[in-house]
């Protein structure tokens, strides 16, 4: 991934938006590209159908990592690096700043990445699978023993579900077994902004996004528990605690209109995540400062030995 500038200051068009970066974005190596087309991974990976569509790989045979390797999971409508919605191109670039070495650096997009078809995404089989053999194929490519995940958003509990693996439904009424768990291969999972109850703006929404198989759908609340909350978020709050990585964090803001004030669904915090080691919140950032503008702490939190 070449180093870029970062992207241009965001403007205010009733909520902050993070503008396209100005220059070529980033992309995925040839060294990278060759090896997944080897290993006989799916081209899709690569997403060349679009602009900024992945980054990742090292540009020569001499290149040498001295961090972990960085896989970065994006939000609802966003894409890998630029676009509307800016992607992680501030982030992985704080990151080079702070020392990190680009063929560390790894991000591929699921989905349309139009901003626009919000309201269709779902943890669907398809996504889940293409975030899954991502992660499995930088392991595999790197050779490190552990991966680092950063994801924000919806991107949180799409990564946390292609981690857990396990049978998921397919959404048409089948099921399909993604696989044992990726624990061991996650250094420390950051979970920026997620939804990981569900979305207080979802209940009772007859969307894909809100859906109660595969969406964000919160349940009611009955008594002192929720009853309905959606299949797939149902299906990681009943498993093991901390099953994304060796450490798990989680980053949010009290202001985030979009997850809704302080994180609250049904009286619990939707942004933590169950057995979670620790965690950062901010007052008054919104959805994609709080992912823009909070890299001194990742920095802080992916530096630290496990």
């Amino acid at each position: 991934m070449p180093s870029t500038p970062r992207p241009s200051s965001r403007q205010i068009f009733g909520s902050w938006v993070v503008l396209p970066d100005p220059v070529s974005p980033a992309t995925i190596t040839p060294s990278f590209r060759s090896w997944l087309v080897a290993e006989g991974y799916p081209e899709a990976l690569l997403r060349e159908d679009l602009v900024g569509g992945a980054f990742g790989g090292r540009t020569s045979a001499t290149d040498c990592e001295a961090h972990r390797p960085v896989v970065f999971v994006h939000g609802n409508g966003d894409r890998a690096w630029g676009g509307d919605l800016g992607g992680w191109a501030t982030v992985a670039t704080a990151l080079e700043d702070a020392g990190w070495e680009a063929s560390a650096l790894y991000a591929t997009t699921y989905g349309p990445a139009d901003p626009t078809q919000a309201a269709l995404y779902q943890h669907d089989v398809a996504s889940l699978t293409h975030v899954r053999q991502f992660l499995l194929a930088v392991s595999a490519y790197t050779g490190a023993s552990r991966i680092d995940v950063v994801s924000h958003s919806l991107g949180v509990t799409m990564a946390r579900r292609a981690i857990l693996g396990g049978e998921v439904p397919d959404g048409a009424g089948g099921i399909v077994d993604l696989g044992p768990p990726l624990t061991d291969r996650i250094g420390v999972f950051v979970g920026i902004a997620g939804a990981n109850l569900g979305l207080a703006s979802c209940a009772g929404v007859p969307t894909p996004v809100c859906g109660s198989v595969l969406g964000l759908d919160p349940g009611v609340a009955v008594g002192t528990g929720v009853q309905g909350r959606s299949r797939v978020l149902q299906q990681m709050e009943d498993a093991t605690p901390h099953f994304e990585g060796q450490r798990v964090v989680s980053l949010w803001s009290a202001a985030d209109t979009v997850i809704g004030a302080a994180c609250v669904v049904w009286g619990r915090n939707t942004c933590a995540i169950q057995g979670q080691d620790g965690q950062a919140w901010f007052r008054f950032l919104d959805h994609l400062g709080v992912r823009d503008d909070t890299t001194a702490t990742l920095i802080t939190w992916l530096s630290s030995p496990l």
